[in-house]
């Protein structure tokens, strides 16, 4: 037929090669870690079975809660994976376990406790130089320690052990008194800098006039772009208030509409229309460690200090735990996590864990609550599809986002990134702004 295209089809090199890609790339996802670049808990896993002779391992802890705390949790990230990579230059098999929890495996032979000491004080001194705070912490086993020889899974656990007695002794036990310390001597740096930049301009001055009226100007620049910023941000608000149309009187500044650019539509959701709060937690239990990581989302919008209806879901690295309600009781390593929530007058989503048995509580290190705030209250938190709310939980090594599907009915399904709704396949993805659901 006259003007009908034929569509190229694929050679068997080129389909082979598309393959080859294709395993490469699920082969990075399934061994690698994507913030760090540096080997993940399954390379861990693989390479310490393989390994035939003596071994030593290292385990690391890299505390970045002071840097989420002052600067932010993007700064966080950055340093976390600048001290990986740090201790990568010395130990090619590093890997990131969870969290901020590594573990180095190394040949007993080839191990020098003074060079490990050595990328440590080099760590230290980067960190004051670049003016950040997170603290180090390790433990060394040895396979042929007469208690754990030959015994991998004991030896991982003495590490670990050790990691922790040297966490409690560099640890300040009073967090008051560390935060203070602190925060005195980044006024001290501030001081400092203060001072040398009025050394550096009073020398301008003596050396040349001209210097200093650039150094001046450069100044004056910099002030006109913090004018252009405040004068942006209040455009900003001005432009959120009238479309969220708050009142002087409203006590919570968002309301039950979705404008402009920010709608959803049948294909996606903005994120900047979904809430969620993040806890990471560590349980320990006879010297054994286990990583738990807890999502939690609102399903409907009710005005402060009432309680809220909540999704959660618990990942322990092995499988996904769904729960709902308003005050949620949920099973999890032995023990019982009492969860609920409530939006704020500030605006923010606020969510409580409490643990049903005190002593378990004493056992566990719980990070601090990673909040994602949207800037409206939609008319549904999830993804509308049909009867069905869809709620992301990650994305999976297949590229697609393993996800909640929260029924009218009530019933809770869990979604390795496709589901089928009325008679529709979907498949699900988690990207940078929003969550998307595409027909197949």
């Amino acid at each position: 037929m006259f003007g009908k295209k034929l569509k190229k089809k694929m050679t068997g090199a080129e389909a082979s090669k598309s393959l080859e890609e294709k395993i490469e790339q699920l082969t990075q996802l399934a061994y690698f870690d994507t913030k760090t670049g540096i080997k993940n808990r399954n390379s861990f896993i693989r390479d310490y079975q393989n390994l035939n002779t003596p071994a030593c391992i290292i385990a690391l802890s890299i505390n970045i809660e002071k840097i989420n705390i002052l600067f932010g949790k993007d700064k966080g990230d950055e340093m976390l994976a600048k001290a990986a990579a740090e201790f990568e230059k010395i130990y090619p098999d590093i890997y990131r376990i969870g969290g901020e929890k590594f573990n180095i495996l190394i040949k007993k032979e080839d191990f020098d406790e003074a060079v490990l000491k050595e990328v440590y004080e080099r760590l230290r001194a980067q960190m004051k130089n670049d003016g950040m705070f997170y603290d180090i912490y390790y433990g060394i086993a040895f396979e042929d320690e007469e208690e754990y020889l030959y015994e991998k899974r004991k030896l991982l656990d003495i590490a670990v052990e050790r990691m922790f007695k040297d966490k409690s002794v560099k640890r300040p036990k009073n967090k008051n008194i560390q935060k203070l310390i602190e925060e005195n001597e980044r006024l001290i740096r501030l001081q400092e800098d203060n001072d040398k930049l009025r050394e550096k301009v009073e020398k301008g001055r003596a050396v040349s006039q001209i210097k200093l009226e650039e150094a001046l100007y450069a100044q004056l620049e910099i002030l006109k772009k913090q004018v252009e910023v405040k004068k942006a941000n209040r455009v900003k608000r001005e432009i959120v208030k009238e479309l969220t149309n708050v009142q002087s009187d409203t006590v919570i500044p968002f309301t039950q509409m979705e404008s402009g650019d920010v709608r959803e539509t049948e294909q996606d959701k903005k994120l900047v229309t979904m809430w969620w709060n993040e806890q990471h937690m560590t349980f320990i239990e006879r010297n054994n460690f286990r990583d738990i990581t807890i999502k939690i989302y609102p399903t409907e919008f009710l005005p402060p200090p009432r309680t809220v209806p909540v999704l959660v879901i618990i990942d322990d690295g092995i499988e996904y735990k769904l729960f709902s309600g308003t005050n949620v009781a949920c099973g999890t390593c032995g023990t019982v996590l009492n969860v609920s929530g409530r939006f704020l007058k500030n605006g923010m989503f606020s969510t409580i864990i409490s643990f049903e048995d005190a002593a378990v509580e004493k056992t566990v290190e719980a990070d601090d609550i990673v909040q994602h705030k949207g800037l409206f209250t939609p008319c549904c938190f999830g993804k509308r599809i049909g009867d069905a709310k869809i709620y992301p939980i990650k994305t999976n090594v297949t590229g697609l986002c393993d996800s909640c599907v929260v029924y009218e009915s009530g019933e809770l399904k869990l979604s390795h990134g496709t589901e089928t709704i009325g008679d529709i396949r979907y498949s699900f993805v988690l990207e940078k702004d929003r969550f998307c659901a595409e027909k197949n």
